[in-house]
């Protein structure tokens, strides 16, 4: 190949994964209702987040499930769940690269790491601190 057909691919390669990552953050929204999350909790977590299996080890041995109305929803395995936590992370405006789990989505607001969503679920279930 000559110098010009590799600019070219180069450059049609560089605009195809630009465009991606353009419609990749563009599409968070699509197709998820935040508004059926208004008036319930929804925890966010990863199966191979420690901060995560903390909470879901509190939870356990508090029987906060028993207290608490909640939604559990594991990241990695589900993509609508996914789509989902990146709108609730945007509608919170939480920047992409500060978003993580574990997270919960309660009350309209975002409780982001593990002290705040162990405060969160205490508070739920009338556990005093």
């Amino acid at each position: 190949m000559d110098k010009k057909t590799i600019i070219t691919f180069s450059l049609i390669g560089g605009a195809i994964i630009a465009l991606a990552v353009f419609l990749f953050f563009q599409s968070p929204g699509s197709g998820v209702n935040l508004a059926e999350l208004e008036g319930k909790i929804t925890y966010y977590y990863r199966d191979d987040c420690p901060h995560c299996q903390n909470i879901l080890n509190f939870i356990e041995e508090n029987k906060i499930s028993e207290k608490v109305g909640f939604t559990k929803k594991e990241l990695s395995t589900d993509a609508a769940s996914s789509r989902e936590f990146l709108a609730v992370v945007k509608k919170c405006g939480i920047a992409a690269e500060e978003a993580g789990v574990p997270l919960v989505y309660a009350d309209g607001q975002c409780f982001l790491g593990e002290p705040k969503v162990m405060e969160l679920f205490k508070k739920k279930a009338g556990i005093s601190q």
